[in-house]
C-alpha cells in the first residue's frame, strides 16, 4: 500500500531507564539525550519466552499450564565518546545494587516494566578499530510475567 502524504509507517523505540533505590532519589535516564552522538541505541531486539508447565495425565494426555510471557530486550548501542560509557556503567551498577529496582520503557516513559540484567554490556570495537568507538549490547528480561503478548505498536 503506498504511503499517503503526512502518513508515517514503522515505529521507533524511545529508551528510558528508571532506577529506583529503596532510600534515595529516583533517577531517570533518557538514552536519546544521554547518548547524543548516535541519538540513543541504534538497535533493539525484543523476544518473548512462554513460561509454562507441561504434564501428562494418567492417560498420557499432555496438558499445559500457562503462566505468562517474559520479554527479553537486547539494546545495542554504539558509544563514540568514551565519556558516554559512564551512562552504561550507572545502569549496570544499578542492576548490581540489591536495594535498587531498574525499570525500562521503550515508549518514552509511558509504560515502564521492571527488568533484570541477564547479560552485562561488554565493548566490541566498531569496525575492529577501538579508536572509532565501541558497540555495547545490554540484555534485560522483565522481572514479572506478562499475561498476554502485545503488538509492538501498543507497548512491549
Amino acid at each position: 500500500m503506498p504511503e499517503r502524504p503526512g502518513q508515517s509507517t514503522g515505529y521507533a523505540w524511545h529508551h528510558m531507564v528508571k532506577m529506583v533505590p529503596e532510600d534515595g532519589l529516583t533517577e531517570v535516564l533518557d538514552l536519546m539525550q544521554e547518548l547524543p552522538d548516535v541519538r540513543g541505541p541504534n538497535r533493539t531486539v525484543v523476544s518473548w519466552t512462554h513460561e509454562q508447565d507441561t504434564r501428562s495425565d494418567i492417560n498420557k494426555i499432555r496438558r499445559q499450564k500457562h503462566f505468562g510471557f517474559r520479554a527479553r530486550v537486547t539494546i545495542i548501542m554504539d558509544i563514540l565518546n568514551i565519556n558516554h560509557h559512564r551512562v552504561l556503567v550507572r545502569i549496570m551498577n544499578a542492576f548490581g545494587d540489591d536495594t535498587t529496582d531498574v525499570f525500562l520503557s521503550l515508549d518514552g516513559g509511558f509504560l515502564y516494566r521492571k527488568v533484570i540484567m541477564t547479560k552485562p554490556a561488554s565493548p566490541r570495537p566498531i569496525r575492529n578499530l577501538i579508536v572509532v568507538g565501541a558497540t555495547f549490547e545490554l540484555t534485560m528480561e522483565t522481572a514479572e510475567l506478562i499475561d498476554e503478548m502485545v503488538p509492538i505498536a501498543d507497548a512491549w
